[in-house]
């Protein structure tokens, strides 16, 4: 009876990793024909050049474009974007907004992740190691981009887990006894204690 209800207890938590890992799961180039990752270090790429030289309005507009939705550049100029004598530029500060996190993008670390049907997160665990002049909470940070009728294009930066991938977990805490029963099983199983993380954080 024991092996029994042991055999059941990893199919069960079996059939739950396979479901939790499907809600939101790596993006494949593939999938957009576009290597999501690199794509989010050239459009840091990007904002970090308008410091190099004073370019005009449209110039500034014309670097971001390809990267970033309206809305967003909208945001963007205006809290970096400072006029100048001969144009406009960004200036550097430890607490600018709306800038690309510094990923790791080369080790692994950072990773893009497929939340709903047109929107895709590139996203990284940062560690506060109390060496930088600025402090933080640990946690992930991440850049959403979303398809548009251009393309895919930036439209959002944060902090924490991604609202969209905070409901998927909610609702499959809200799906019934038998759901609750799986979660708190796969959760408590020590033999699948390496996926926790990725449950977190995908799930």
């Amino acid at each position: 009876m024991i092996l029994k209800l042991v055999g059941r207890g990893a199919l069960l938590s079996a059939a739950f990793l396979f479901i939790a890992l499907a809600v939101s799961v790596p993006v494949e180039a593939s999938e957009t024909g576009m290597d999501m990752i690199s794509e989010t270090k050239d459009a840091f790429h990007a904002q970090v050049s308008l410091s190099e030289k004073e370019r005009s309005m449209d110039a500034v507009k014309q670097v971001l474009a390809p990267y970033f939705t309206n809305g967003f550049m909208d945001k963007f100029i205006n809290e970096n974007i400072v006029q100048t004598d001969n144009g406009f530029q960004t200036f550097g500060s430890d607490f600018a907004q709306y800038f690309i996190p510094f990923f790791s993008y080369e080790d692994g670390k950072t990773k893009a992740v497929k939340s709903t049907q047109g929107t895709i997160y590139v996203m990284e665990k940062f560690v506060d190691d109390g060496e930088g002049p600025v402090s933080f909470e640990d946690g992930y940070q991440w850049v959403r981009w979303i398809q548009t009728d251009d393309g895919w294009k930036i439209d959002d930066i944060g902090m924490g887990t991604p609202e969209d991938i905070a409901v998927k977990k909610e609702t499959a805490k809200k799906d019934g006894p038998i759901a609750n029963l799986l979660m708190g099983h796969f959760l408590t199983s020590f033999s699948f204690y390496p996926f926790k993380e990725a449950f977190y954080l995908f799930g």
